[in-house]
């Protein structure tokens, strides 16, 4: 009971201490009217953010400070009379001496004033914050408590796993290159193609099918001449086996056909007795190495060196009165260059 007592007691004197701390500040100023009215205009803002209150009192003639009040936090006499500078001066509750400052005439009147007001609210501020932290104090000391902490459980939350990359992605591929029918006949090749490529656990595994066209073949006989071109059409699964950096290499076996279109000619043999011109394909295994050289995440360069194994070899023939010659026989096992660009379509780069 004694305790609760004291405490009340404590309580009672703070508040009435709080209750009875100044909040005003007066100023005397010696000076016109216009200079005592725009001192009290920027004073009462600055005054205003402490929670002061001002009262301006303009005296002509006064030359000291009034003696000390206990309702009043500061006293300050401001005087413009001296040609030179504006004098002032500050007293606390207490009657204490606390500023003598000398502000110059130099600039514009608002320019002064407005330094005036500032060193004013400075010696108020400084004078203020005691009353502030007893004001703090009595509201802590009032506050409800906190309620008890309870212990809460806190599951701890882990980062998840990256995910294995099994993104898909599909590049376009324009290419060039060449083809090599036998040991003097050659062909060069333009055409397209699309490539899927995705990861299955660790392996990048991919799907090539590629289209290209192979310029004509002239080979001449002794009454004729053949003028071959060919189609070729691959379908390749692809197993990249090794990467450095931006550079990728594939290895691919698949199956293909190269489609023939072939045309018999003659200066000699009217042309209604010549064969219209024949459409033939032959079965292929292909073999490849692939490579691509990244230059943007969806741009690259192809490139790709592959061996045709002809399952059903085709040889040109003509025969004339028993006489059989052969025009053209592509080698079994033909190889071939292809080179090119890659655009990204879909899916980021596995």
């Amino acid at each position: 009971m004694r305790s609760l007592l004291v405490c009340a007691t404590v309580l009672v004197c703070s508040q009435t201490a709080l209750a009875q701390a100044p909040e005003r500040v007066e100023v005397v100023s010696n000076g016109s009217e216009a200079d005592v009215q725009a001192l009290n205009t920027s004073l009462s803002e600055l005054l205003k953010r402490l929670s002061l209150t001002l009262n301006v009192v303009s005296i002509n003639g006064a030359v000291a400070l009034p003696g000390p009040r206990a309702d009043v936090l500061a006293s300050a006499l401001v005087d413009f009379r001296d040609p030179a500078d504006i004098v002032v001066q500050m007293n606390d509750s207490q009657g204490t001496l606390r500023l003598s400052r000398r502000v110059s005439k130099t600039g514009t009147s608002t320019m002064q004033i407005e330094i005036v007001a500032h060193v004013i609210q400075s010696v108020a501020q400084e004078l203020n914050e005691p009353q502030e932290i007893a004001r703090r104090a009595v509201v802590t000391s009032t506050a409800t408590p906190l309620p008890p902490l309870v212990p809460v459980e806190v599951e701890t939350v882990h980062p998840p796993e990256k995910p294995t990359d099994e993104t898909v992605h599909f590049d376009v591929l324009g290419l060039g290159g060449a083809r090599l029918w036998t040991g003097t006949e050659a062909a060069a090749s333009v055409g397209v193609g699309g490539w899927l490529t995705g990861h299955i656990g660790s392996l990048k595994l991919g799907a090539l099918l590629t289209a290209t066209w192979n310029s004509p073949v002239q080979v001449s006989a002794t009454l004729f001449s053949l003028n071959t071109q060919a189609v070729s059409l691959r379908l390749l699964p692809t197993l990249e086996y090794a990467h450095a950096g931006r550079f990728h290499f594939q290895a691919g076996l698949g199956v293909g056909t190269d489609l023939y279109i072939s045309t018999l000619r003659s200066a000699e043999v009217p042309p209604n007795r010549l064969p219209p011109p024949n459409l033939t394909a032959t079965p292929l295994v292909t073999l490849a190495a692939l490579g691509t050289v990244e230059i943007t995440p969806d741009i690259g360069i192809f490139w790709g060196l592959t061996l045709d194994a002809d399952l059903a070899p085709r040889r040109f023939i003509t025969e004339v009165g028993g006489n059989r010659e052969t025009i053209f026989e592509p080698w079994r096992f033909r190889p071939a260059i292809l080179v090119g660009l890659s655009f990204g379509t879909s899916g980021g780069r596995p």
